[in-house]
C-alpha cells in the first residue's frame, strides 16, 4: 500500500471519528419539541441525537469502496490491464447503501406525528443503530450481521486480488439486497402508534 492511500485512510479514519463524535451527519433526525421534552424529562445531561442505522451503513460503504478503488489506482495503476471503472458490485452496493438510506429517510418524515424512538437520546452507536422502539430488534441485528460479513468479503478480497475492484458473488449481493429490503420494510412499523 503507498503512502498516498496510508495518508488518505489515516485522514478519513480521523473525518469519520469527527462525524462519529461532533457532527449530526450519521446521525437520525429528530422532532426537537419531543427531543428536548424527554432530555428534560429525564434529566439527561449534554445529550446526543441517536446513530442511524442506514447513515452509518452508506458512510462504511463509501470509504471502504473509496479506499480500494485508490489502492487500486496508486498501488497496482502502473500496470496497463487494471480497469479503473467502478464495477457492477462496487455500483450495487452504493445504490443499496443510497436507496436505503432515502427510504429509511423517507419513512421517518412520513411518522412525524407518531412517537418515534429516534426522539431519545443515543445509547452509543451500536444500540442506537440496533434498536428500534421496542428494544433491539431482530431485522436490524440481521442486516448488521450480514452487511459485516459483506465488509470482511470485500475488503478481503482487496487484499487477495489486488489489480481490480472486487467482485462480490451474485447470491451474496441478493442476500444484502433483501436483508436491506426486510429491514425497510420492517422500518415501517417501528414508529407506529
Amino acid at each position: 500500500m503507498s503512502w498516498l492511500i496510508i495518508i488518505f485512510i489515516i485522514i478519513a479514519i480521523s473525518t469519520f471519528i469527527l462525524m462519529l463524535t461532533h457532527k449530526d451527519l450519521l446521525r437520525d433526525e429528530v422532532q426537537e419539541e419531543a427531543f428536548n421534552k424527554f432530555v428534560s424529562d429525564h434529566n439527561i445531561i449534554n445529550p446526543k441525537k441517536p446513530f442511524s442505522l442506514a447513515r452509518v451503513q452508506i458512510a462504511m460503504w463509501t470509504i471502504i469502496i473509496i479506499f480500494t478503488y485508490l489502492d487500486v489506482y496508486f498501488c497496482k495503476g502502473c500496470c496497463n490491464t487494471i480497469s479503473l471503472s467502478l464495477n457492477k458490485t462496487a455500483l450495487i452496493l452504493l445504490g443499496i447503501s443510497i436507496g436505503t438510506t432515502a427510504i429509511a429517510g423517507s419513512i421517518d418524515n412520513s411518522q412525524q406525528n407518531n412517537q418515534r424512538h429516534q426522539n431519545e437520546p443515543s445509547n452509543g452507536i451500536l444500540l442506537d443503530i440496533l434498536s428500534d422502539g421496542n428494544g433491539i430488534s431482530i431485522h436490524r441485528f440481521q442486516v448488521i450481521l450480514f452487511t459485516i460479513v459483506a465488509m470482511i468479503i470485500y475488503i478481503n478480497k482487496v487484499s487477495c486480488n489486488c489489480a481490480t475492484l472486487p467482485e462480490l458473488d451474485d447470491t451474496l449481493l441478493g442476500i444484502i439486497t433483501i436483508s436491506y429490503s426486510g429491514y425497510v420494510g420492517m422500518k415501517i412499523n417501528e414508529n407506529k402508534t
